[in-house]
């Protein structure tokens, strides 16, 4: 459902205003609601009473988003309303002096309308930057995020971890959260590249730290000295994944495409991620099966040192830097 959402939102994005862009949102939410409840093995009219009171939050938020919220600066340049365009900015910036801002975004798009979806294949810059995002994708998605969060639980019970699995589930659930609220302030102030390197040396060290617990348990070593180890290096992973992997791919592939390929090219990094996700999904039990929960871990580990280094060496930082100069970094030959 949320890929389906996700592709449904590129597709009419560039086209409709941002309270039809709302509205398309909120309908998939309502068709899963309904469609949830009466195809659950569960009583249907329990179910939908149940997430009655999510999917009228979910409505009022996506109502009072479409009309209060300005349409985006972007996309009004695009089709040609600048005085629009002009009056959304200021309103986002609580700040009425925004035509420095307005000339760069408009200088932005302007030099990238004479790109187009073949250009994704065939121009250096946009090869490199399609490459970089799909990378950044799989390194989000390689690690399990979807797995261990899927298996919290279960990962606990085999841990043969003291505390309780429903308990120590809710902790990871409030320090996703959190660290998502911390995220949002790191992002401009420390810079892109620097926040996806400490994401994944956390989550390199967190799960390598799981998987040590795991093959000592499975091994027949008391671990109950370490009981602390599994909840510890899960909160750990959480942190590091959501102050960088969790959002920054997604902020960096608006960086680095032009107006004009930029749906397709988040078409196409998009599909990747999901693709990925689910794939990681169901093998992980699998994994688990044929080779230990350790040795999961310990290939996920690999992935994220591997993940680090990439983000060292070749994604470079886009904060405060202009399209234009992107550009130029993207098509300098490696």
């Amino acid at each position: 459902m949320g890929a389906a959402g996700t592709i449904v939102s590129y597709l009419a994005g560039p086209y409709v205003s941002l309270l039809t862009f709302s509205i398309v949102n909120l309908i998939h939410l309502v068709l899963f609601f309904i469609l949830y409840g009466l195809f659950s093995p569960d009583s249907p009219y329990d179910l939908i009473i149940k997430g009655k009171r999510s999917l009228i939050s979910l409505v009022l938020f996506f109502i009072l988003y479409g009309l209060f919220s300005p349409d985006s600066p972007c996309d009004l340049i695009i089709k040609g309303k600048l005085a629009e365009a002009e009056s959304s900015l200021s309103k986002l910036r609580c700040n009425s002096n925004v035509e420095k801002e307005l000339s760069h975004i408009s200088s932005s798009i302007n030099s990238g309308n004479n790109k187009t979806f073949i250009d994704l294949f065939r121009d250096r810059g946009l090869k490199k930057a399609l490459k970089i995002g799909m990378l950044l994708m799989a390194f989000q998605q390689l690690p399990g995020i979807g797995a261990v969060l899927s298996y919290t639980e279960t990962i606990f019970v085999m841990a043969g971890s003291t505390i309780r699995a429903d308990i120590s589930a809710s902790v990871i659930g409030g320090v996703s959260l959190f660290s998502v609220i911390i995220s949002s302030r790191l992002i401009d102030t420390m810079g892109r590249k620097i926040l996806l390197v400490i994401s994944c040396t956390l989550a390199f060290i967190s799960l390598s730290a799981l998987s040590v617990y795991f093959l000592l348990y499975d091994n027949g070593v008391d671990t109950f000295p370490i009981f602390w180890l599994p909840i510890v290096s899960l909160i750990a992973y959480i942190l590091g994944f959501n102050i960088g992997l969790a959002a920054l791919p997604w902020v960096i592939l608006g960086k680095v495409f032009s107006s004009n390929v930029k749906n397709s090219a988040s078409f196409i990094v998009c599909v990747t991620n999901y693709v990925i996700c689910l794939g990681v999904t169901i093998s992980f039990s699998y994994l688990v099966q044929l080779a230990g929960i350790g040795s999961t871990f310990l290939v996920f580990a690999v992935i994220m040192l591997a993940g680090a280094i990439y983000c060292y060496t070749v994604v470079a930082e886009t904060k405060e830097i202009s399209f234009q100069d992107i550009q130029i970094m993207l098509n300098v030959k490696t």
